[in-house]
């Protein structure tokens, strides 16, 4: 949560140090969960921003460019990723609306994709001369009909018993940033082959590739199973 909370908040103010700082972070995070995909993302992402692969303007570049500010704000940025969720769900809508049997998608995209931003912008001026409002932001989902629903079936069932004195449970949530740890000289070895080394298994002509270490994480991977030194 806590590196959660860091990210969001870096995000929000495209503080790239910041990010920079809590991607390392996230190589444990990921390694540990055993999201692999994510874990080698940010080995990557760390190798291009921490070590020598990159000029140090290149690194906030690449950090930078990243994220996206609409408003333009100091506190209003996003991840461009999100952004991209945006322009899906315009595509989403023209193919609803506006797709007909002489009009195949592509056709209609080739159309309508480059001029979806203006489309936009008229159709707020539009609502703004006509007296409408359309609210396009995300909307939270009304919980409470869930709620009930749960409440409904733990009542149906009798499951909640009070326990005067508390009570035990073998539960034990795993330590991922420990598990992380161990996992992540492994996890480092296989992506300096594959990348750093350019030993790909698909492709050979990598003879210009970058022969430069991850040596940003030798601190963390070194670390000690103190869970103050995590």
């Amino acid at each position: 949560m806590e590196t959660y909370k860091t990210l969001k908040y870096a995000i929000k103010h495209a503080d790239v140090g910041l990010i920079k700082r809590a991607l390392a972070r996230c190589c444990l995070l990921f390694h540990g969960s055993d999201k692999s995909k994510y874990a080698f993302l940010s080995l990557y992402m760390t190798w291009l921003t921490q070590t020598d692969a990159a000029s140090r303007e290149l690194q906030d570049a690449i950090l930078a460019n990243g994220l996206i500010n609409l408003r333009g704000t100091d506190d209003s940025w996003f991840e461009m990723d999100r952004l991209n969720e945006f322009f899906n769900l315009q595509m989403k809508e023209l193919m609803a609306t506006r797709r007909t049997s002489t009009i195949d998608t592509t056709e209609l995209f080739c159309r309508t994709a480059l001029t979806a931003s203006y489309c936009t912008d008229l159709k707020v001026a539009i609502e703004a001369a006509f007296g409408e409002y359309t609210n396009a932001r995300h909307q939270i989902k009304d919980a409470s009909r869930e709620v009930r629903y749960l409440a409904y079936q733990i009542a149906a069932c009798r499951s909640i018993t009070k326990h005067t004195r508390g009570r035990s449970s073998p539960f034990k949530p795993r330590d991922i940033l420990q598990r992380g740890v161990n996992l992540l000289n492994g996890g480092v070895k296989r992506f300096s082959n594959t990348i750093v080394e350019g030993r790909w298994e698909e492709e050979e002509d990598l003879d210009n590739a970058t022969t430069t270490p991850i040596s940003a994480l030798e601190d963390i991977i070194t670390i000690d199973d103190d869970a103050d030194g995590l």
